[in-house]
């Protein structure tokens, strides 16, 4: 089970046991920027130079491995903060400061094109890196509603690598991320669904 952003309260120690002791039979893993006990809540990506958020994953890594969790996964984060190539220096340098794996979660197309991994062209960039890595279809959907094309043949390849370590499934309507359940054939949305609906 992930912890994540959207939960409220500060992950400490006593509540992380508080749940291991409630749901035994669970592992927990952290996501994102989840608010901390000594870091509190920032909005740090694997875009953020390492000198800004070191603190922050370390205190991060800290509790994963307590957590005895199997992984941690962060947002690829904004193009004005890095590049793709510094993104992976970062994540290399955090999957020393870890003790699980550290997995890169692509993102999607928005006004101004300002996040990393948000294109089919860098999602296969992505899975060559060498990195390990997060797939979030509710995002893919995103990425085929906005560029009004959905590439079967990279997401058959992207699903089963061996450094996919997580798949998180979602619906939305394609144009923004909206973390609905999914229902049947309302996981994807795309572009063409979205027109003739119009019509």
């Amino acid at each position: 089970v992930q912890l994540c952003p959207q939960n409220h309260g500060k992950l400490t120690r006593p509540l992380l046991s508080r749940l291991q002791k409630s749901y035994p039979d669970t592992m927990f893993r952290l996501h994102a920027t989840c608010r901390l006990d000594r870091n509190g809540y920032k909005r740090f990506e694997a875009s953020t130079p390492l000198v800004a958020s070191l603190s922050y994953f370390k205190e991060m890594a800290e509790l994963s491995s307590w957590l005895g969790a199997p992984a941690y996964s962060l947002h690829a984060g904004k193009r004005e903060e890095s590049t793709l190539e510094i993104m992976k220096k970062n994540v290399q340098t955090l999957q020393d400061v870890f003790s699980c794996p550290v997995a890169v979660e692509g993102l999607y197309p928005t006004k101004g094109d300002s996040l990393l991994v948000s294109t089919w062209k860098e999602y296969q960039w992505l899975m060559d890196s060498g990195l390990f890595y997060a797939v979030d279809m509710s995002h893919l959907n995103i990425v085929a509603a906005r560029l009004r094309r959905w590439d079967s043949g990279l997401v058959a390849a992207l699903l089963p690598h061996p450094n996919c370590i997580e798949v998180s499934l979602s619906s939305n309507n394609g144009l923004s991320e909206m973390h609905l359940p999914t229902e049947g054939d309302a996981v994807c949305y795309t572009h063409s669904q979205r027109q003739s609906r119009r019509a």
